[in-house]
């Protein structure tokens, strides 16, 4: 693991590469428990256990082409952890559009896409004082296997050149400590919002199964997701959930 010489937003704050890890998550969490302050990430260019958002999911990703980090944040720094793959969400958003001109949406609750497709996921995790956040960016890589093909894209794919995934690095982590406190991340978000006043289904939590159909119409203060059925006088809240259509 060696020390990058990268801009931080938290000034001080190291940021490392590992070229082969089997999860960032675990290495900040490491690193973290060794007393590392706010801010400091582990990135790194291949990782084999990459993690999805629910459970049996993994982040696929072809050694040496993507952007792969994680972030150690503070609970103090959060005001809603269920807000915060949002306001990740956000932050990447902001990163690609001031890099590259580039519009992407936010899917709720932790993904960025780009014409429908997916470009970047969010994974969050709360424990011991702490919350670590990791991002997959989509960066060099120029196909997806299996059904990720018709589903995934990437930047190299969208500007159809190599990005430097140092600079992106550098741009997430700026725009991160600048989102974290932002009181006018909604408005941002909802800017963005995929599928925002369209219907849309949602497999509303765990086991799954559970349908919801509506138009989503926003997110509420604690990022959740507020949609307007035909069985409901107001918008309903779902906490979690995954958008399908």
């Amino acid at each position: 693991m060696r020390k990058l010489d990268i801009e931080n937003g938290w000034q001080g704050s190291p940021v490392f590469l590992k070229y082969y890890t089997q999860s960032t998550m675990e290495d900040a969490e490491a690193l973290a428990r060794q007393g590392y302050p706010e801010g400091t990430a582990v990135a790194a260019s291949f990782q084999e256990q990459g993690r999805g958002r629910l459970p049996g999911r993994i982040w696929e990703s072809v050694c040496g082409k993507n952007l792969l980090f994680t972030i150690i944040l503070r609970n103090s720094s959060i005001i809603a952890l269920s807000r915060l793959p949002l306001l990740i969400g956000l932050a990447v958003s902001l990163a690609l559009e001031k890099l590259f001109s580039l519009e992407t949406e936010i899917k709720w609750p932790n993904d960025i896409l780009f014409q429908g497709r997916k470009l970047c996921g969010v994974f969050c995790r709360a424990g011991s004082g702490r919350i670590l956040a990791g991002i997959g960016i989509n960066c060099n890589q120029l196909s997806f296997a299996g059904n990720l093909g018709g589903r995934a894209t990437s930047l190299a794919i969208i500007l159809e050149e190599r990005v430097s995934r140092q600079q992106i690095l550098e741009a997430v982590l700026m725009e991160v400590k600048e989102v974290l406190p932002d009181r006018d991340w909604q408005a941002k978000i909802l800017k963005r919002l995929y599928l925002l006043r369209r219907e849309a289904v949602i497999l509303k939590g765990l086991p799954p199964g559970r349908e919801v159909r509506g138009t989503i119409v926003g997110l509420d203060q604690d990022g959740a997701l507020l949609i307007r059925t035909e069985a409901e006088a107001e918008p309903l809240r779902v906490v979690s959930g995954e958008i399908t259509g």
